[in-house]
């Protein structure tokens, strides 16, 4: 399971005159963090160079029970560390996470990251926190990778770079980190200096964050459809995803519902 640290909010639709289906969200942050802790999500990397007294060579019957057995430790240890988290013991739980990081184990960058990003067991620091995210996210792990993009889009711990930002988001967004694709729909719904506004792109983004349950980008998606910005205006489908995201406890959902339930374009959906 995770969270997010900073949750974008969305500001209240207001109807333009003459239009009062106009529900097109635009959010004032792009700073999206998770907070994940799934020890068995993250892959574990294993340094083998190891060189030996007696020989340069190593045979595999020699390395392979090694191999193992160092992953099970790493795993052991982060476990461990989870617990000491769980129960608010930060400093024991960096402290454990820590050598892990440097010894590779990409669920440990990450955590270690983390650490470094709250200030929780240690000084808060976002360029430490970039550094481990920066070796998670290499390794593959996409909460990092989101992560990492974040930190770009908001210039701390490392110099701000929106191209960066949509590298990595896209990226996590490719191994189905739902946030990622939520702000990528965002990015494009927004447009600014860097990126024009393209619609197109953030339906594409939005549905695969809908499809995965995401609330936000379900209500965003139905309000792309009920205004028809890069689709073929639809209230029938706009209803739909505004059903899905109040069922998934997005109050201006329920909101945009209430408003259409009397229109005529509503009824013709049933």
């Amino acid at each position: 399971m995770y969270q997010r640290k900073n949750q974008i909010k969305a500001i209240a639709k207001v109807a333009k005159p003459g239009n009062t289906l106009y529900y097109y969200s635009v959010a004032l942050v792009l700073v999206l963090c998770l907070l994940a802790f799934s020890p068995a999500s993250a892959a574990l990397s294993v340094n083998i160079n190891k060189t030996s007294a007696q020989s340069n060579f190593i045979s595999a019957e020699t390395v392979l029970p090694s191999i193992g057995f160092r992953k099970a430790n790493a795993n052991s240890k982060s476990k461990q560390a989870m617990r000491h988290y769980n129960d608010s013991e930060f400093v024991i739980a960096f402290r454990l996470w820590l050598p892990l990081a440097q010894d590779d184990v990409v669920d440990a960058q990450f955590y270690t990251a983390m650490m470094y990003d709250m200030g929780k067991g240690v000084p808060r620091s976002p360029k430490d926190a970039v550094h481990w995210y920066q070796a998670a996210a290499k390794a593959g792990n996409h909460h990092a990778q989101h992560n990492l993009g974040v930190a770009y889009a908001d210039g701390e711990g490392i110099e701000r770079d929106l191209k960066k930002a949509i590298y990595w988001w896209q990226l996590s967004a490719s191994h189905g980190n739902t946030d990622s694709q939520y702000n990528l729909g965002m990015l494009y719904a927004m447009g600014n200096k860097t990126i024009k506004r393209d619609f197109g792109k953030a339906h594409k983004w939005w549905s695969r964050a809908a499809s995965s349950g995401d609330a936000m980008a379900q209500y965003n998606l139905g309000s792309l459809f009920a205004n028809g910005d890069g689709v073929i205006k639809n209230y029938c489908e706009a209803v739909k995803w505004w059903q899905k995201s109040a069922k998934n406890g997005f109050s201006q959902a329920s909101m945009a519902l209430q408003l259409i339930v009397e229109k005529d374009d509503y009824k013709a959906c049933w």
